[in-house]
């Protein structure tokens, strides 16, 4: 959807998400397509927080986890280096980027795991090898699952949902819970 008619019903949505920590939240490419300051701001009331180059230290007892989220890529307005500039070196980091593409630069600044989506995992893959033969490979080299560069990993989400013709094919939906604990 495009404009602003679907902020209310999003916003409503998903300001129901609880988490002991808080719900946290980064912009992609669509949410920008006609009311991305007013969806932001939503979200923001609904009680998410919404990470725009900026970062949120979660500590558990003795021991800290430092979420970060930048903007997105299209907007120009990406920022890795503004997102951690907080961060101690010995942090565990936990980078939100909507665009995988922003994962080479997390590697170099030593971010632990990146989590991505944008590709939809390439919406239309060869059945069993979708990962390896789908679409998404036309823009970027990280289309779905866990990618490593020296010591830092990325996840790119499949998603649920669709951009462009609302078709599947070979490619599931997904969503993914991930339980991260100390060494």
């Amino acid at each position: 959807a495009s404009g602003a008619t679907h902020i209310a019903a999003v916003a409503r949505a998903l300001g129901e998400l609880r988490a002991p920590d808080g719900v946290f939240v980064v912009m992609g490419n669509h949410d920008y397509f006609g009311a991305g300051d007013v969806l932001v701001d939503a979200l923001t009331r609904a009680g998410l927080r919404v990470l725009r180059n900026a970062a949120v230290p979660v500590r558990r007892g003795d021991t800290t986890l430092l979420v970060a989220g930048v903007d997105d890529t299209w907007t120009g307005r990406c920022d890795p280096e503004e997102a951690l500039a907080t961060r101690s070196p010995d942090t565990f980091t936990l980078l939100l980027a909507h665009d995988p593409d922003v994962f080479p630069v997390a590697a170099r600044l030593g971010v632990a795991l990146t989590l991505s989506g944008h590709t939809h995992g390439g919406q239309v893959g060869i059945p069993f090898l979708a990962k390896y033969v789908n679409l998404a490979q036309l823009v970027s080299r990280y289309t779905a699952g866990m990618y490593r560069q020296g010591g830092s990993l990325l996840y790119v989400n499949r998603g649920a949902g669709t951009t462009g013709p609302p078709i599947r094919i070979g490619v599931r939906a997904e969503i993914s819970l991930f339980t991260l604990r100390t060494a």
